[in-house]
């Protein structure tokens, strides 16, 4: 018992000591909010749909998608990699960080999803709703899989890599 109670314990400081700093969450949410918004509007930009009038509300979402993905993202990568050689924190962070930062607004997508169809679901939290409720959030989550892969390109592919070349090079 004393054995499991000792593990226990040291998981736990382990999960503790993997949380960063208020400060560095701030900034670097912010920080990086902004780059994959920027990886948005590069994606616009090409597209030429800035004439369209919901580009703000794209931006923004795709800004809080980054805001929001990157403390459990940066916690997640302490935590797994933090005690490992820099190629291997590199390289697991730069998964980390993309996966957290898709399944973030991937989220966001699938809410937006759920709103706009929430007008002809069933009444709420009956068997018909939560099945809706299901499958609208798993179809929106994988039509925005299939719609990011052409949205963060290589803009995309080179802000997580950055990511993860800092937090190799960074020390825990």
């Amino acid at each position: 018992m004393t054995i499991a109670r000792g593990r226990l314990s040291a998981a736990l400081a382990r999960i503790a000591d993997a949380a960063p700093a208020p400060l560095t969450v701030l900034l670097g949410s912010t920080l990086f909010g902004a780059l994959i918004a920027l990886v948005a509007a590069i994606d616009l930009n090409d597209r030429n749909q800035f004439l369209m009038p919901q580009w703000p509300a794209v931006l923004v979402m795709f800004f809080l998608g980054g805001a929001l993905g990157f403390a459990p993202a940066l916690w997640l990568s302490r935590l797994l990699f933090g005690a490992r050689q820099a190629i291997a924190r590199s390289m697991g962070a730069t998964v980390i960080i993309a996966l957290a930062t898709h399944l973030a607004l991937a989220a966001l997508f699938a809410l937006e999803y759920r709103f706009f169809y929430a007008h002809w679901h069933a009444p709420a939290f009956t068997l018909i709703w939560g099945f809706q409720f299901a499958f609208t959030t798993l179809s929106a989550a994988y039509q925005f899989t299939v719609i990011s892969f052409s949205i963060y390109g290589l803009p995309g592919a080179t802000i997580f890599l950055g990511f993860g070349l800092w937090f190799g090079r960074s020390s825990h």
